[in-house]
């Protein structure tokens, strides 16, 4: 599930990849993509990681991820808790301007 104004694509942690990632959590939201130049990217989120929790709530998946961040303040500098390589880390993303906001780069249209 791709959660636009994070910058990521994310999928339910199901039991086995956890086992298979040695991971300390049994519930998330796996990033399988980082887009550059997104709030996830600029915050650190790498591919692997598990969003445990936003704001101090817990996110059992992609769709409370979603929830997460659209309850969210516009601009709000956001507390993610991630979990990455066994080890629990937390960074902050800051929460785009519009829900729908893409970066820069790819609002160029290349005309003057």
């Amino acid at each position: 599930m791709e959660v636009r104004p994070l910058g990521v694509v994310a999928h339910t942690l199901t039991s086995e990849e956890a086992k298979l990632r040695g991971t300390i959590v049994e519930r998330g939201a796996l990033v399988s993509e980082v887009a550059p130049r997104t709030p996830a990217s600029r915050g650190g989120l790498r591919r692997g990681d598990v969003i445990i929790r936003i704001e101090n709530q817990p996110v059992a998946d992609p769709c409370a991820l979603a929830d997460a961040i659209e309850a969210l303040p516009r601009g709000f500098a956001a507390d993610v808790e991630f979990v990455r390589g066994g080890i629990t880390r937390q960074t902050a993303v800051v929460v785009p301007a519009s829900p729908d906001a893409k970066p820069a780069a790819s609002r160029a249209s290349g005309r003057h």
